[in-house]
């Protein structure tokens, strides 16, 4: 394992998405896709996150699930989160 301080919070992380898809249905599987790697994107900017501070990231949850997000509509990314 390359970066081994980062154990924990790799797996809280994994725990974490992996409740996005048990959440969902199938059909929205793909939104937790594209939500993980807004997720991700978002933390390879910004140096202060870590991938387990989930509460950092419900601007990019909602944005990627709401009625009106773009994963549900298939509008495209989301805008407006402090990430980009």
């Amino acid at each position: 394992f390359a970066f081994p301080h980062q154990l924990d919070e790799l797996e809280d992380y994994g725990n974490f998405i992996h409740q996005k898809f048990a959440q969902n249905i199938s059909k929205y599987h793909s939104c937790v896709i594209a939500f993980d790697k807004a997720v991700r994107k978002c933390i390879s900017r910004r140096r202060d996150l870590q991938l387990s501070d989930f509460d950092q990231f419900v601007d990019l949850y909602e944005g990627h699930f709401s009625l009106s997000g773009c994963c549900v509509n298939d509008e495209g990314s989301s805008s407006g989160s402090k990430c980009q």
